[in-house]
């Protein structure tokens, strides 16, 4: 379901369809030149709930919508359209959602470990994007056998990050505490690896990728869970599955 504004004075906002009620608060803001707080003080809605529902993370009910709306003059209509057309814009030729951040961190960590022989595979949210899923900031996730981590954590200290067991403290690594299966993160200021310790290294298909935001851009060769055993993995999340199935119906199609 889209819901789309059918009255009101804000031209370019009226004359437009939304997907999420986080679009429509933003279009909503930038109209009017709006910050959060101010926004707020007009509609009399707290700037937390304001913050939770501009991010996604909490949905406002169709009353509270209407609320909103009718302090700028506007009003909700709804419409209906495939349940795939959202997924095809998102899809659409040339979109590169990667941030730079997430390029930051492979840059960091995990090219300089695949130059340096070490054994793994990236999968998750991050191997779905360099396969064509457009994610922005995806997750990074990699599978490691436990009789390379100590490679692995050479690198990763010569990168000055940081490596623990997830959810736990960091650096110094303590190897008796390890076992397969263990979850490990390496932390850095522009983001963070999920690390699985495994007994073999699950099936790959290699790609090139070319580095980002550095001055050789030679590609690299990425060891890479197929797209097409991610939506099954469940390391992706809703919107990512979803796409990568699109995107695997498209090319089978």
């Amino acid at each position: 379901m889209r819901s789309g504004i059918v009255s009101g004075m804000a031209h370019r906002i009226q004359d437009r369809t939304y997907r999420s009620t986080a679009e429509l608060m933003r279009a909503i803001r930038d109209e009017h030149l709006l910050t959060q707080d101010e926004l707020a003080g007009r509609t009399g809605l707290s700037r937390s709930q304001l913050c939770r529902w501009e991010k996604g993370a909490r949905e406002p009910t169709l009353e509270m919508v209407r609320r909103l709306l009718g302090e700028f003059g506007l009003a909700v209509t709804f419409g209906v359209e495939p349940s795939t057309a959202a997924l095809d814009e998102r899809l659409a030729p040339g979109v590169d959602a990667i941030g730079l951040d997430t390029w930051l961190m492979a840059n960091r960590v995990l090219w300089p470990a695949l130059l340096a022989g070490v054994p793994m595979v990236i999968g998750g949210e991050f191997a779905a994007a360099l396969q064509g899923v457009p994610l922005e900031d995806p997750e990074m996730v990699l599978h490691l056998r436990l009789t390379d981590l100590t490679a692995f954590h050479r690198v990763v200290h010569t990168a000055r990050c940081s490596m623990g067991v997830l959810g736990s403290s960091l650096d110094p690594l303590e190897p008796e505490d390890i076992t397969v299966g263990s979850e490990l993160a390496v932390v850095a200021m522009v983001g963070t690896i999920r690390v699985l310790l495994v007994d073999e290294l699950p099936v790959a298909r290699v790609i090139s990728v070319e580095r980002q935001f550095v001055e050789d851009k030679t590609p690299i060769d990425v060891p890479v869970v197929p797209l097409v055993t991610l939506p099954e993995s469940g390391m992706l999340g809703t919107l990512a599955a979803a796409l990568a199935q699109r995107l695997l119906a498209r090319a089978t199609g």
